[in-house]
C-alpha cells in the first residue's frame, strides 16, 4: 500500500468510522481509525514504523474523551502535509467557539452524512493531483 493511499482517522463512533472506511476503500484509500488520545498515539507510531504518511487527517471536532482539535493538531504536528477536514454533528456556527475550531475549518461536513456527501468533500479536500474524474 502506497503511503499517500492513507487517510488516518480521528473518530469515536464505530459506525461512522465504518461508513468512512467503506466510502474512503472504495475511493482508493485505507483508513487508520484512532477514537482518543492513546489510540491515536497507536496510530501514528504505526504509520511511522510502516512507512506510511496519511495524506488526509479525518476528525470530528468534539470526542467523549475529550477535543477532536486537539488530538487533530497532535496528528498535523507528526503529518504536516495532511489535508485536514472536520465532522460534527453541530452547526458550523456553532463551532467556532470551539478553540482551534476557526484555523481547521476550511473542510467541514456536518453529520449525519450520506456517503456521496463524504466522498465529495473528500474529493474537494485532496490536493489536485489526488482527485477523482
Amino acid at each position: 500500500m502506497l503511503g499517500w493511499c492513507q487517510v488516518l482517522v480521528i473518530e469515536s463512533d464505530s459506525k461512522t468510522v465504518t461508513q468512512i472506511r467503506r466510502v474512503l476503500a472504495g475511493m482508493g484509500f485505507n483508513a487508520v481509525a484512532a477514537s482518543d488520545a492513546a489510540t491515536l498515539a497507536e496510530s501514528i507510531a504505526y504509520l511511522q514504523s510502516a512507512g506510511l504518511v496519511p495524506i488526509l487527517i479525518v476528525a470530528r471536532v468534539t470526542l467523549p474523551c475529550g477535543c477532536g482539535i486537539c488530538l487533530l493538531e497532535e496528528a498535523a504536528a507528526v503529518f504536516p502535509a495532511a489535508r485536514h477536514l472536520l465532522v460534527s454533528h453541530h452547526p458550523k456556527n456553532l463551532l467556532l467557539m470551539v478553540p482551534g475550531f476557526a484555523s481547521h475549518c476550511g473542510h467541514f461536513l456536518q453529520a449525519e452524512f450520506t456517503d456521496d456527501q463524504f466522498r465529495s468533500i473528500v474529493e474537494r479536500t485532496l490536493p489536485p493531483a489526488l482527485r477523482a474524474g
